[in-house]
């Protein structure tokens, strides 16, 4: 038991100061929170105000079009609609052209530009021209004003809010789905982690045995006691590098939750900054202690599971393009139980997402997906049993394989 706690402090030292480990663990939190930072800003702070021209020869367009942050329209009326649209393309007087020739029943028109335009100007455009002809027919076809038939829409209009709540009946939250959404995170980041850390493990094993590394130890010490040291070690990896990467990450929500009323001041968008602070509440208000319990036992078992079944095929493999052919079976489970979870809606298939959780190759995966979403305690226990049981078992197996294609290795060439 020494020789193993020996080993698994060699293998926790030598990669922990490893500068990859030290930047990815750092950096890794901010760059996430970076990619999700920067298209809402992108979106609501550095889109310039694109002018549209609108060319047409029927008076009706005028003055119909509605500016925003986003758009801005002026309007010229001629016969060559074509040579206006060029010399103004020309001229750079605006950054796009809209061409509306006359037609009673439908719209056909064209928008020109000389430079690459925002995405969403096309459809915001076709928008307002539905509206327009709507308003059109109605007050043509049969003579109805267009805004009292918008007044009397938006007095009809219904709005449904799906409320979260507890068994007493109390609103927890008006994000029903959050859990699912937050199962569908978890899922994939114990899949991302286990596959990672386990790949380590199984480079390591052959960096050993190919350096002829793994010999002088086995001479010291057991084939098993090298592996669940190996395995062992960087798991302990894997849970130091997560918790960092949580209390970064819970550090940078803390920032962004002091920054987002004035951000979204800034921007003049209240109800988007009120429903984004009523969601940030709903994931605090959401207990998270189960959860992420729950999560360290199944990444734990799960982990080892797969580290085991790692280090048997790096160790009877003898180069890294051998094991391919090796971990894609492997790993086929997990990855299968990851397209599941995403394919399934609204409880199709649970059935088969009940079993995936069962059954101890897929259960770290599907069953951190279920948890948010509330599971039975006698699943729980059956789930993590058949775990626990599965991994002596990989163990046990993986240990023969181990100690037989380490100590034979180089034997079978000879």
């Amino acid at each position: 038991m020494n020789k193993i706690g020996l080993i698994i402090s060699r293998e926790y030292i030598t990669r922990v100061r490893k500068r990859s480990f030290l930047l990815l663990t750092v950096i890794a939190p901010f760059f996430f929170a970076f990619l999700c930072l920067l298209p809402v800003w992108w979106a609501t702070n550095s889109q310039k105000q694109v002018e549209v021209l609108v060319l047409y020869d029927d008076y009706f367009f005028i003055n119909k079009f509605t500016d925003n942050a986003h758009v801005h329209f002026s309007y010229h009326t001629g016969d060559d609609l074509v040579r206006l649209q060029k010399e103004a393309i020309r001229g750079e007087t605006c950054d796009a052209v809209l061409t509306i020739p006359s037609n009673n029943q439908q719209i056909y028109a064209n928008l020109y530009s000389a430079k690459e335009i925002p995405m969403l100007l096309v459809p915001e455009i076709e928008s307002q021209l539905d509206k327009i002809l709507f308003d059109r027919i109605l007050q043509d076809t049969f003579q109805i004003n267009p805004d009292k038939f918008e007044t009397i829409k938006n007095q009809s209009r219904s709005h449904l809010v799906s409320l979260l709540t507890d068994k007493s009946g109390n609103v927890l939250s008006r994000f029903s789905q959050l859990s699912r959404y937050i199962g569908l995170f978890l899922g994939f980041i114990i899949y991302l982690i286990i596959v990672m850390f386990s790949s380590q493990v199984l480079r390591g094993v052959l960096e050993e045995k190919n350096g002829r590394v793994a010999e002088v130890l086995l001479s010291t010490v057991k084939p098993l006691e090298l592996m669940m040291g190996k395995i062992v070690g960087i798991a302990l990896i894997g849970l130091t590098q997560f918790g960092l990467w949580a209390l970064l990450t819970f550090s940078i929500v803390q920032g962004m939750n002091t920054l987002l009323p004035g951000l979204w001041h800034a921007t003049d968008m209240d109800t988007h900054r009120e429903v984004l602070q009523e969601f940030y509440h709903a994931i605090l208000g959401i207990s998270f202690s189960d959860i992420l319990l729950s999560f360290v036992f199944y990444f734990l078992f799960g982990y080892l599971i797969y580290a085991a079944l790692f280090a048997a095929i790096g160790a009877a493999a003898d180069h890294e393009t051998d094991t391919i052919s090796f971990v894609l079976p492997v790993t086929f489970p997990l990855l299968l139980t990851l397209v599941f979870l995403f394919l399934i809606k609204d409880g199709q298939y649970s059935l088969i997402l009940w079993w995936l959780s069962i059954i101890p190759f897929t259960s770290p995966v599907a069953m951190l997906a279920r948890l948010p979403l509330g599971v039975p305690s006698w699943e729980l226990w059956l789930s993590g049993t058949l775990l626990v049981l599965f991994f002596f078992f990989c163990v046990w197996l993986s240990a023969k394989i181990y100690r037989r294609e380490m100590l034979m290795f180089g034997k079978k060439n000879r």
